[in-house]
């Protein structure tokens, strides 16, 4: 359903972030 599709998003989106905000640190 929608919800489970928002939340799979969500999750992608913050791991993107992550990611990013890890690299740009080193």
């Amino acid at each position: 359903d929608d919800a489970q599709i928002d939340e799979m998003c969500r999750k992608l989106l913050a791991n993107t972030v992550i990611e990013n905000y890890r690299i740009e640190r080193v």
